[in-house]
């Protein structure tokens, strides 16, 4: 294909253009090796944040080093003519020092936009950069052996592709041994929830119409058995992509049935406190909605599968996106069992 095509697959794609999408990759593979949440960039980007020191290795150091992986990733997506997030990993190591190292430079080379310095400036500086440009990919390499030793069939060579590794990375923890950054917010919706139940049972808060309206609205979705899209034939029980792709329906019906009581000014859906329900629901929504970009990513490269499902699956689902999902499901069956109470509140729980 052409760049034009290239340039408008990403865009239909991503809502980006391949050079944006993989910089913002490669800066995100950068902050995980560093330790930083690969998320909060102003904040780690302010000289307010850690020491001087610190705040001038990242400008003078690191940021051209990960300027320096995003180009190797975004020639080796060029060359064969793929979406950067498609690219395997280790083939930047090509263009970085490799088989085709001497060309990372040549035209055309991408704008150069955000960063002090140019292409010329870069590359008379990549003798220094270049061994923290390929320890920034051959530790998330290493970082992706680590996480496939948990799966019992995942020594069969199937390759790291960019995409994957910044989900595994968005999903996991930003510093090793820390809990993951979407934890927080999961274990606050189930406090919520908790909370919500109890007042229920306890007596403490009676349901109104409002409220068990929502509760009727609510509780199929939540107790819908993960269908979507079909499985193949030959897939005994649920696969990741309809657990995944169940999530996503889930927060969207979350959000439309509190929005929809609410555009009737029915204050039981309020997300105070006082409207335990509205609560449990508003603060399930914030952590259902961390999923979203992930949710629509997979659902994409399912749509693009051409072979089995385990292959799929093992390339896809990384261990620590599993560990996400499985938290998310078990959010939506607290919500389910909030559900039972808010519509049945005389009966025993």
């Amino acid at each position: 294909m052409d760049d034009s095509q290239w340039q408008e697959i990403h865009q239909q794609s991503y809502g980006q253009d391949p050079w944006t999408r993989v910089e913002l990759s490669a800066w995100v593979l950068t902050k995980r090796h560093l330790g930083y949440d690969p998320l909060d960039v102003d904040r780690i980007e302010t000289k307010g944040t850690g020491t001087p020191e610190e705040h001038r290795e990242r400008v003078a150091v690191w940021r051209p080093a990960a300027r320096l992986v995003a180009l190797a990733l975004w020639r080796a997506a060029r060359a064969d003519g793929i979406r950067v997030d498609d690219v395997p990993l280790d083939r930047g190591l090509w263009w970085l020092g490799g088989a085709c190292g001497g060309e990372l430079f040549t035209a055309p080379l991408p704008p150069w936009t955000s960063l002090p310095g140019t292409w010329d400036r870069l590359e008379r500086r990549t003798p220094e950069l270049l061994e923290r440009a390929c320890w920034i990919i051959s530790h998330q390499l290493l970082a992706h052996e680590r996480e496939l030793d948990q799966l019992s069939d995942s020594d069969d060579g199937t390759p790291v592709r960019l995409g994957d590794r910044i989900r595994a990375i968005e999903a996991g923890a930003f510093r090793d041994d820390a809990p993951p950054r979407w934890a927080g917010k999961v274990d606050y919706a189930q406090q919520a929830v908790a909370a919500a139940a109890h007042a229920v049972s306890g007596g403490h808060w009676r349901p109104g119409p409002a409220a068990q309206a929502a509760a009727a609205q609510l509780q199929p979705t939540l107790q819908a058995h993960p269908d979507t899209p079909p499985a193949p034939p030959e897939v005994a029980g649920y696969t990741w992509i309809q657990r995944v792709v169940r999530i996503a329906h889930i927060r969207t019906t979350v959000d439309a049935v509190v929005a929809h009581h609410r555009n009737r000014g029915e204050a039981e859906l309020d997300s105070q406190e006082e409207h335990p329900l509205g609560w449990a629901l508003a603060a399930s929504s914030v952590a259902l909605a961390g999923f979203d970009q992930s949710a629509a990513d997979l659902e994409e490269l399912w749509g693009r599968r051409t072979g089995g499902v385990a292959d799929w699956e093992r390339e896809h689902m990384p261990p620590p996106l599993r560990v996400y999902v499985v938290a998310l499901e078990a959010l939506a069956a607290s919500l389910s069992t909030l559900t039972g109470y808010v519509l049945h509140p005389d009966e025993p729980h």
